[in-house]
């Protein structure tokens, strides 16, 4: 699309929304009104040649393909619901480390002393979910992975944020902004009736509110104002999202991403055909297929 990374002053890339008023669901934004704020393929390539940074609106480029609308270009709500899952999460995890009194920068993680963050790791593992904090052998400081789809799936539907953090002061509201997270993510796996469509942008509005309520406002992400603000919008001018869900190539990109790992010598262009040739294996072994002699 031509348009800087999240983290530059004017990440949307349906609007020109202000990274520093992303909270303020005050404010008005559209992808479809001009005076709203709403981009036009015109406008980016327009402003990607200007040499001052302040009025670039943070276009770096023109679009690769300068021929699709800004409103054919729709947000995927695989993404949305794994992005924002993400914030909730490390907030959570956050805070579990800070009630263990282990900061970002520390190099030792012992599960012993660290009863909040092991009752975590117990919680998700209980799922059958792979997953342990861990010392980073580049940084060497304690980290963890992210949790993919299916996984962040499992804990929105199985935690019990009262066990995690009992005697928080924000408690219900952070077990509100979960569950109702959940009902918002679920009500877009179906097609929303276009006369319940402003019901839903006042549900993800009140939803962010919320969020506003127990972290700071900086704290609010671009997929945040995307699912309030475009979210909606793109309910109105395509119908049902879940057909332009990128489900099926995250999974191929988590089976992908493993292989990697596990299966390849992790030596650039090499581990690349290391996996290729795997995924090639697979395909032509399914069913109708027979392995060659002195196939690869």
């Amino acid at each position: 699309m031509g348009i800087d990374g999240f983290g530059s002053a004017f990440s949307c890339l349906w609007c020109k929304c202000p990274a520093k008023e992303r909270f303020d669901t005050g404010k008005q934004w559209s992808m479809t009104d001009a005076t709203l704020g709403a981009r036009s393929i015109e406008e980016i390539v327009k402003c990607s040649k200007l040499k001052q940074k302040s009025v670039q609106f943070s276009c770096s480029h023109a679009p690769l393909f300068p021929n699709i609308p800004i409103t054919h270009v729709v947000p995927d709500t695989l993404h949305l619901f794994l992005r924002v899952a993400d914030q909730l999460v490390s907030h959570l995890l956050t805070e579990l480390r800070k009630r263990d009194n282990l900061s970002v920068s520390s190099t030792l993680y012992a599960p012993e002393k660290c009863a909040n963050m092991r009752r975590f790791e117990n919680f998700v593992q209980k799922l059958n979910i792979e997953w342990q904090f861990y010392v980073n052998k580049e940084s060497k400081r304690v980290s963890s992975r992210d949790f993919t789809g299916p996984e962040h799936w499992k804990i929105f539907n199985n935690i019990d944020l009262a066990e995690m953090i009992p005697g928080h002061p924000k408690l219900e509201l952070i077990t509100s902004l979960w569950t109702r997270f959940v009902t918002i993510v679920t009500m877009l796996k179906d097609k929303i009736p276009k006369d319940e469509i402003p019901a839903f942008r006042e549900t993800t509005k009140d939803w962010l509110n919320t969020f506003n309520l127990v972290y700071i406002t900086t704290n609010v992400t671009p997929y945040m104002h995307v699912l309030v603000y475009h979210v909606n919008e793109s309910l109105e001018l395509h119908g049902n999202l879940s057909h332009f869900s990128q489900q099926g190539l995250e999974k191929l990109n988590d089976r992908v991403t493993g292989w990697y790992f596990r299966s390849s010598n992790h030596k650039g262009v090499e581990a690349l055909k290391q996996i290729m040739l795997k995924q090639n294996r697979l395909e032509l072994l399914e069913e109708k297929h027979q392995r060659g002699p002195n196939s690869t």
